[in-house]
């Protein structure tokens, strides 16, 4: 799994979907990914919003609109875990879907890479 996802990032993915009963885990390897790329890691969840993982700096974004659009606010070569989010998408929100493709494209330019866990 982390060569994949590795490779996925240095290609310029700008979102991984991520499918695992084994979160922990999969966090885990991300933090080791990100760290071997020299990249920022964050963790988003509808209970804790957003959280650096490196310093538990967390930003109160509970609203999955908000937390999407504060995507803008990360540096540049960044991945940000959205926890559970494809429940979210299932929900056919037309705002949150746009603005999760636009937040797509926009990351592809700044190394911004969203990676949904499930």
């Amino acid at each position: 799994m982390r060569n994949q996802i590795t490779n996925y990032i240095r290609a310029g993915y700008p979102g991984v979907y991520v499918v695992s009963c084994e979160e922990a885990r999969v966090e885990a390897e991300l933090k080791i990914i990100a760290e071997s790329l020299g990249h920022s890691l964050y963790g988003w969840s509808i209970t804790e919003g957003i959280v650096d993982t490196k310093d538990g700096h967390r930003r109160e974004v509970l609203d999955p609109l908000a937390a999407i659009e504060t995507v803008e606010e990360l540096p540049e070569n960044c991945l940000l875990i959205l926890r559970d989010f494809h429940l979210l998408l299932e929900e056919a929100n037309p705002v949150l879907l746009r603005k999760v493709r636009e937040s797509l494209r926009a990351g592809k330019t700044k190394g911004k890479t969203l990676i949904v866990l499930g």
